[in-house]
């Protein structure tokens, strides 16, 4: 089996270097057939949940916030591995990357299965217990967003040689669970069925994303693909003063100072500073007061309805900042958050658009998955005909930010082959590179960033 994973991602005091505003900166659908996570619940299962003290509708056991947990680990596990093979801007899509993954970990068994298990963090539920979570998870982040100053849609498709014998009990998994419903192909045309597969995810994402599968990947060894496809579109809840958005000095990762257009703002969010203790990373020294000198200025910027948010991380200065992607973790993430308070802030914020794209074969497998991507790898719970494995994990994103909002889309697709202190107003400028997350409040992590030269894609 060859698995190639291919998410794509558009969207769309005194301050640390002790450098002041200007002046003039004042205050200021998814197709019928893959709507599966299209359904709005309804206002009694609003009040149940409620009522219960749930995180989710129909979860109170609690195992829908065990996948957020476990994928917000693997989000950040996976940020840091890549942040330290990647200089300058990267982005990555988190959840895609984990819904494809967690597809074809349900036709994962033996010790394929429990690595898997380990590297996503879905080790803490049994499997049917896991797809079923995480079914609940992505029902509840596309039911809350469905408006038209929010969105975020999946959709998620297998497609198998005609011919193909795939066992029932998978295809029934990743239908109920995922929503994914079954379509043929012939891969042996390895141009029609690329085409095929790339329109269908293009549609998906509203052109966002086109593509997906490269020249020549699928030919007549490919027996499944499994493709996710996520569209997402927000505006700020207090967007930014187009007159307000003026070029100012950033001083990228390579110490280069650049013009970027930066918008500017004045308003009340959640803010907070704080140090790093990098010998235990795991429990980080976290002080939410205004210091003389932080690691970090932590500011989340919330969307239209408060459900989305995202997360600037700006380090001290640009050396800072392998600090932090070094010592960085969820729970230290999450810590921070926990930590934030309603303050009125100065904002600066450059304007990005960003595109990476990576193969992550070498990645999984130093985060421990090197068995599912060996010729011993084993997914007999997809075919007990075909010995299947892995190939390589293809992952290609893009965000952009502006002062509306964002707007993006990820498509993903898995190939699968025969073997072979003191209170003041504080400043938050964002004139060197930083860190970036977009979050839902029930689902964690969706995407997650560095922006180290605005002025480049």
């Amino acid at each position: 089996m060859q698995n190639i994973i291919q998410p794509a991602l558009q969207h769309t005091s005194q301050n640390i270097s002790g450098r002041r505003l200007p002046s003039e900166v004042a205050e200021s659908p998814v197709n019928p057939e893959d709507s599966y996570f299209s359904k709005t619940w309804s206002p009694p299962e609003i009040a149940a949940k409620s009522a219960a003290g749930c995180t989710f509708v129909g979860d109170p056991e609690g195992e829908a916030q065990k996948v957020v947990e476990g994928n917000g680990r693997f989000a950040v596990e996976l940020y840091s591995k890549l942040a330290e093979r990647k200089e300058g801007n990267l982005f990555l899509a988190p959840l895609g990357i984990s819904t494809a993954l967690a597809m074809t970990y349900a036709g994962a068994e033996g010790e394929t299965s429990k690595e898997m298990g380990r590297v996503l963090h879905f080790n803490e539920l049994p499997k049917e217990n896991l797809h079923q979570a995480f079914g609940r998870v992505t029902k509840d982040l596309t039911s809350r967003l469905d408006r038209e100053d929010c969105t975020f849609t999946v959709a998620n498709r297998i497609w198998t040689q005609d011919g193909a014998r795939v066992e029932e009990k998978f295809q029934k998994t990743v239908n109920d669970a995922y929503g994914a419903p079954a379509e043929t192909l012939d891969f042996k045309d390895s141009q029609g069925a690329t085409e095929t597969i790339n329109s269908w995810v293009a549609e998906k994402t509203k052109d966002k994303i086109k593509d997906l599968i490269p020249p020549g990947v699928l030919n007549e060894d490919t027996r499944m693909v499994l493709t996710n496809a996520l569209y997402f579109k927000a505006d700020w809840a207090d967007k930014f003063d187009p007159r307000q958005t003026f070029d100012a000095p950033f001083q990228t990762q390579e110490g280069q100072a650049v013009d970027a257009p930066t918008m500017h703002q004045t308003g009340t969010f959640k803010y907070g500073e704080f140090n790093l203790d990098e010998e235990k990373t795991a429990s980080p020294v976290s002080k939410p007061y205004f210091m003389d000198s932080p690691a970090v200025q932590v500011l989340e910027l919330p969307y239209s309805g408060d459900d989305l948010s995202m997360v600037f991380i700006l380090p001290k200065d640009r050396q800072t900042l392998s600090r932090v992607e070094k010592s960085l973790k969820a729970d230290q993430v999450n810590d921070w958050l926990g930590q934030l308070s309603e303050k009125k802030v100065i904002t600066s914020i450059p304007k990005f658009n960003l595109t990476s794209s990576f193969k992550m074969k070498e990645v999984l497998s130093e985060m421990g998955m090197d068995g599912a991507f060996s010729d011993g790898a084993d997914f007999s719970g997809i075919s007990r005909k075909d010995n299947l494995t892995i190939g390589d994990v293809i992952h290609k994103a893009t965000v952009e930010v502006n002062e509306q909002g964002a707007e993006g889309g990820a498509g993903t697709a898995v190939v699968m082959v025969l073997e072979s202190c003191i209170m003041r107003d504080p400043y938050f400028t964002a004139d060197h590179p930083f860190l970036f997350a977009i979050r839902d409040k029930n689902a964690g992590i969706l995407c997650m960033g560095r922006v180290s030269d605005p002025t480049r894609s």
